[in-house]
């Protein structure tokens, strides 16, 4: 693991104790010179430890020593061999020892177009590597056996893809064919003040509302206290107006079902 080694001289009074980012040591106060302290940390983290400490301790002089390989491969650091130029296909023979592992890659770049295969087992003498490109001739559609194949023997034409239109998978069944349902669609348009429906077999039916509502005419009167079963002609009124909105809200909803050729016109 590549280490840096630091020097570290306190010219305060006050000591420090840094923790942290892999590193753990104490520097006392007017620690100078051969006083000062040695320290080694990660390569990768020297930048930052001299700055936090810096932050905390403006008098501290941090000086950079050396760095070398302390030859410590941590544990935390796997490696993986692959291989992205692979002259053939991997075999049973690039196996552990040859540095191959579970999940390494291989790319055949001498196949047009490249292959990729990943190691699923890598025990020596009897490696597994599986091909995992994926061309358009080997993608299949849920259902069927061909293909999606531009050319051969499984290729799917214009014709083949409206046969597939026209049928449907069922339990038990490859290709259940639905002429026999063509005749229980309608294709002519619904008459105008007719009712399309289907019955329980499926079979349609045009049926003829009956005659709808005619218009309401409009209701006049007057009344007389007692008279009509009403205690003053304001009431009878009220009651006149009511059903007056009445008609007029059913008139409106018979107009719209004319409208969409649902009743006949009056």
């Amino acid at each position: 693991m590549l280490k840096t080694r630091l020097k570290f001289e306190n010219h305060g009074s006050s000591g420090l104790h840094y923790i942290g980012r892999g590193a753990d040591f104490k520097v006392p106060g007017y620690a100078v010179g051969d006083a000062g302290v040695l320290v080694d940390v990660g390569a990768d983290q020297a930048v930052a430890i001299t700055a936090a400490v810096q932050a905390k301790r403006p008098a501290m002089e941090i000086t950079s020593v050396e760095t070398f390989e302390d030859g410590v491969i941590p544990e935390y650091m796997p490696f993986q061999k692959d291989n992205y130029a692979g002259a053939a296909a991997p075999d049973a023979d690039n196996d552990a020892a040859e540095g191959y592992s579970v999940g390494s890659v291989w790319i055949n770049t001498t196949a047009s177009p490249h292959e990729v295969y990943r190691c699923v087992d890598a025990t020596e003498g009897a490696a597994v590597w599986l091909n995992t490109s994926l061309e358009i001739n080997e993608v299949h559609t849920q259902g069927t056996d061909q293909g999606l194949d531009t050319g051969g023997p499984n290729a799917v034409t214009v014709a083949a893809v409206k046969g597939a239109v026209t049928n449907s998978h069922a339990p038990g069944s490859d290709n259940q064919s639905l002429a026999s349902l063509a005749t229980k669609v309608p294709v002519d348009p619904v008459p105008t003040g007719k009712i399309a429906t289907f019955d329980e077999t499926g079979n349609l039916a045009v049926a003829t509302p009956s005659a709808h509502v005619a218009d309401g005419a409009a209701v006049s009167g007057t009344a007389t206290n007692g008279g009509y079963g009403f205690v003053s002609a304001e009431e009878m009124n009220n009651f006149i107006s009511g059903v007056n909105g009445v008609k007029d809200a059913a008139n409106a909803v018979i107009a719209r079902l004319e409208g969409h050729g649902l009743v006949a016109a009056a």
